[in-house]
């Protein structure tokens, strides 16, 4: 199976690629028909033939409502603690970052991918080399998604 130069580049300038869970299992048998060579994630490719797209949309709204989840909780209870005011919405906002951070790096490094992956059965690996990203990548990834919320929000 061959590969255009324009599909090429613009899958290699991709780092994380997300995928069904149940293509990343069986890939030993996929990979035994000498795709190994190929870029992973351009169109059509044999490795991961499930649709996706949905998924990840769904995926999405779910990591929201964890974060939001845990950002709540932990300012019911400073709000129980009788805090109030500018410092109980510092919390709020250092709490929704912190369960951001905690899912999206720890947590999709450690089962490769974040509660709403999971959730909706995809997972996400290198493009490289097809397994779990480094959290040195995901960290990365992560800042580049909060700058691109914060450009958004101010542009």
């Amino acid at each position: 199976m061959s590969v255009s130069s324009s599909e090429r580049s613009a899958v290699e300038s991709k780092e994380l690629l997300v995928v069904r869970r149940r293509d990343v299992r069986r890939l030993p048998s996929v990979d035994q028909a000498g795709l190994g060579s190929l870029p992973r994630g351009y169109k059509r490719d044999p490795r991961y033939p499930s649709p996706r797209r949905f998924r990840q949309w769904l995926a999405f709204p779910i990591d929201m409502l964890a974060h939001v989840a845990g950002a709540a909780a932990v300012g019911a209870a400073a709000f129980a603690k009788g805090m109030s005011g500018g410092m109980l919405i510092l919390v709020l906002f250092l709490a929704f970052v912190g369960f951001s951070f905690a899912d999206r790096v720890f947590l999709q490094r450690a089962c490769g991918a974040t509660v709403g992956k999971l959730l909706t059965g995809l997972c996400v690996i290198r493009c490289d080399t097809g397994e779990r990203p480094t959290v040195r990548l995901l960290i990365r990834q992560w800042f580049i998604g909060v700058f691109m919320i914060v450009a958004s929000a101010l542009g």
